[in-house]
C-alpha cells in the first residue's frame, strides 16, 4: 500500500479522502501470518508524519482500539520522513486473529500530523480512525477491503482429535519425537498454534525438533485417506 496526496494547507481542502473499493488484495486467513508494507509519498515540505492501520475484525463497521494494528509507536517508532529526507519502505508482519469475522473486511490507512507539525516526535501521539479533518492538520485517509476466510487448518480446528491409534513420544519433547502406529506412509507436519506450518513432509516415524521454541504444537499425520492431529508440547 502506498500513501498518496496529503491534500493542501488551505481549508477545507487541507484533507483526501479515497476508498479504494476495486482494488484487490490476497486472501487472509485466520490465525495466518502477513506482510504489510507501506511505501511513504514524499515532498521537500512539512509532511503529515504519523501514520496508522487499522482493520475491522469484528466487522462493527467501527475501528476499535484492538483493530489499531500499525503506527508510529509501534512500527517505526519515529517520524513519517519529511522535508526530503530519504524513505524507506514501513514493514510489519501481522497475524489475523482467530476471532477475526470472516468475509469482506474494511481496512484503513491515515496519514495526519498533530496539532503542530513541528514538533518533535511524539510516541504518544495516536491518530483517531475518523478522516482527518482538524484546521490545524492535512492528511489523507484512504480505505480498502479484504477478504478474510477460515483456516483449515487453524488451532481451532486442528485439535479435533481422531479415533485412530496413534501415540507420540515422549511428550512433552526437547530434542526427538517419535510416532508410534499404523501411519501407512503419511506425510507428519509441524504446525503452530496459529496454524502456521513450521516443518513438512516429513516421511518417516521420527521428528527432530531441537530447533523449534518451547510452547505448544500439533503433530499432523496425513496420508490418501484420513488426517490425524495430536498435541504436541516442547519444553526445555
Amino acid at each position: 500500500m502506498a500513501f498518496g496526496p496529503m491534500g493542501d494547507w488551505t481549508p477545507p481542502d487541507n484533507n483526501t479522502y479515497e476508498f479504494y473499493d476495486t482494488t484487490l488484495f490476497p486472501n487472509l486467513k485466520k490465525a495466518d501470518t502477513f506482510s504489510v508494507q507501506l511505501n511513504v509519498f514524499s515532498v521537500g515540505d512539512v509532511e503529515p508524519a504519523y501514520f496508522a492501520l487499522w482493520i475491522d475484525y469484528n466487522h462493527n463497521n467501527t475501528f476499535d482500539s484492538s483493530e489499531l494494528v500499525m503506527q508510529n509507536s509501534n512500527t517505526i517508532k519515529a517520524l513519517l520522513p519529511a522535508l526530503g529526507s530519504p524513505v524507506s519502505p514501513i514493514n510489519k508482519v501481522l497475524t489475523v486473529p482467530t476471532t477475526a469475522i470472516a468475509g469482506i473486511t474494511r481496512v484503513r490507512l491515515m496519514r495526519g500530523s498533530s496539532a503542530n507539525p513541528y514538533t518533535p516526535y511524539d510516541s504518544t501521539v495516536s491518530l483517531t480512525p475518523c478522516p482527518v479533518s482538524a484546521t490545524s492538520s492535512y492528511g489523507c485517509t484512504y480505505d480498502f477491503n479484504v477478504n478474510i476466510v477460515n483456516n483449515t487448518t487453524s488451532a481451532t480446528n486442528i485439535t479435533q482429535t481422531s479415533t485412530a491409534i496413534i501415540e507420540i513420544y515422549p511428550n512433552p519433547a526437547s530434542n526427538d519425537v517419535y510416532v508410534k502406529g499404523e501411519i501407512n506412509g503419511a506425510t507428519i507436519n509441524i504446525i503452530d498454534e496459529y496454524g502456521r506450518t513450521l516443518q513438512g513432509n516429513i516421511t518417516d516415524n521420527h521428528v527432530n525438533v531441537s530447533q523449534l521454541a518451547p510452547g505448544l504444537y500439533f503433530l499432523q499425520i496425513a496420508n490418501s485417506i484420513q488426517v490425524i492431529n495430536r498435541k504436541l508440547i516442547i519444553k526445555r
